[in-house]
């Protein structure tokens, strides 16, 4: 699935999506009415990109960031339908703990674990 079908996917489930290209990636919940006379989001997932010469792109980044988000909403559906329902501080507080919130180190753990296991594969070809 491209990047864009599931941006657009998570904002049709009601998030809120922040792309600061090359730097930063963001999925939010709106909560602004609960607390008033603020702009108030919930920080579901946040991640940030660090560049370097044998590191993932943005893109993968933002795709390992997308599956993480559908594991943390498949687990919390029921969660967030309560807040939903309820749209009280109790409920949102209870969302928030359930947050999977600054992903950045578990991504890059991913990501580069992924290209150390390709370059082990690679290197094991060879050598037969």
């Amino acid at each position: 699935m491209e990047i864009s079908n599931h941006l657009d996917k998570i904002f049709e489930l009601g998030f809120e999506i922040t792309l600061d290209w090359k730097n930063e990636f963001g999925i939010y919940y709106n909560a602004s009415d609960v607390i008033p006379a603020t702009a108030y989001s919930i920080c579901v997932l946040r991640c940030s990109y660090y560049k370097s010469k044998h590191s993932y792109t943005f893109e993968e980044m933002v795709e390992c960031c997308c599956d993480l988000f559908y594991g943390w909403y498949n687990r919390n559906i029921d969660k967030i339908r309560e807040f939903d329902r309820e749209y009280d501080v109790e409920h949102m507080d209870i969302l928030e703990d359930s947050c999977l919130r600054d992903v950045t180190k578990q991504v890059a753990r991913d990501l580069n674990l992924t290209d150390l296991l390709e370059m082990f594969d690679k290197h094991k070809k060879n050598s037969e």
